[in-house]
């Protein structure tokens, strides 16, 4: 074959050499070349590299500039874009720049030397299995695997950042960078959480409960209680409001308002916490109560007290009713009244019959 003029044989690979422009700016400085790879040195690659020659020409003639060719990048300078990008240039709260970027420094341990290009669904899959298995530490002690939704948000967060890292090449906000054909992370299942999600509730028995106990050994531990199901404040939001004779707060988490018409001037002492409350739920058979329940508690008894759900969903300061409804809505609760309409039909039609 002739050969073609700004094509070259380098070391085997077919190199696309043009100068666009001339060789020296009028500044003086050097104008380099336009250089691109196109595989081995064959027939095919050899044709792309000239079609392609001919589009760079025909759109500097039109005064566009060529792009350059992709670079590829380590995963670890891809977390720190997605990172700085996604997070710091963004209102993130601390806590969720926190938690971001203890999970990605996880990942960059995980994968130091990667290239981002290189990533296959079976290299999220392995990164599953590896990270949910209990594994020994230096210290000889076993340390626990991941749970089933923490590595469902860490796989999501991989998701994201291919998607982001795509979106900021596309947009020209950084060089070109090489990217994965497709997002590796769509391809792995995600195993459902619903199982996990909790529902507990305090019965009017266990709050008795918690009075009798709590009224002898910890009254102040019991004001606690009282105050954490009528504000629905998580522990720290009600540990920034004490001595506040007025409860006006933006919440930790969600950074949204909350107003609510309680007296909060006496303190509690809250010293101690972790101690104090192990000891009221041991005494009061409460052993998988969480703290973060009573907020439930309070929102469903204020549901069968007849509050409408847009009142429980501006005390609890949600920012859309389904959270709302996710934490009032037992399922057992709403599926009764079906349940038992169904048996009486069925009782009537299909009387039970009693052993002679």
């Amino acid at each position: 074959m002739k050969k073609i003029q700004g094509i070259h044989n380098d070391r085997g690979y077919t190199e696309l050499r043009i100068w666009l422009g001339p060789k020296r700016n009028p500044d003086g400085s050097v104008n380099r070349p336009y250089r691109r790879i196109f595989g081995a040195y064959t027939l095919p690659n050899i044709l792309r590299a000239k079609e392609h020659m001919d589009q760079v020409r025909r759109d500097f003639k039109a005064g566009k500039m060529p792009k350059p060719e992709p670079k590829p990048i380590l995963f670890t300078q891809a977390a720190d874009i997605f990172y700085h990008r996604h997070f710091e240039l963004r209102q993130r709260s601390h806590k969720s720049k926190r938690n971001a970027r203890s999970l990605l420094n996880n990942l960059k341990t995980y994968w130091p030397t990667r290239c981002l290009d290189s990533f296959k669904p079976i290299d999220i899959e392995q990164y599953r299995e590896a990270m949910t298995k209990d594994r020994t530490g230096s210290n000889g002690r076993t340390k626990k695997g991941l749970g089933l939704g923490t590595i469902n948000h860490h796989q999501s967060i991989l998701s994201s950042l291919f998607e982001r890292m795509d979106e900021y090449v596309k947009r020209e906000e950084i060089d070109p960078v090489r990217l994965p054909e497709f997002n590796p992370c769509l391809y792995v299942a995600q195993p459902s959480t619903e199982h996990l999600k909790r529902e507990r509730v305090a019965s009017r028995e266990e709050l008795k409960n918690v009075h009798r106990w709590a009224s002898l050994h910890d009254p102040e531990m019991l004001e606690a209680v009282k105050r954490a199901i009528l504000s629905g404040l998580r522990k720290e939001d009600m540990r920034r409001m004490q001595g506040e004779t007025r409860i006006r707060t933006l919440t930790g988490k969600t950074k949204r308002l909350v107003a609510l018409p309680l007296d909060w001037s006496k303190a509690v002492n809250l010293s101690n916490w972790q101690k104090r409350w192990e000891a009221l739920r041991e005494n009061c058979d409460m052993q998988d109560f969480h703290w973060h329940d009573w907020r439930h508690t309070g929102a469903t008894m204020l549901k069968e007290l007849g509050v409408a759900e847009e009142i429980i969903q501006e005390i609890l300061a949600h920012s859309n009713i389904q959270q709302t409804r996710a934490y009032i809505n037992r399922k057992e609760e709403r599926l009764r009244p079906a349940i038992e309409a169904l048996k009486r039909e069925l009782d009537v039609i299909m009387p039970s019959v009693t052993a002679a």
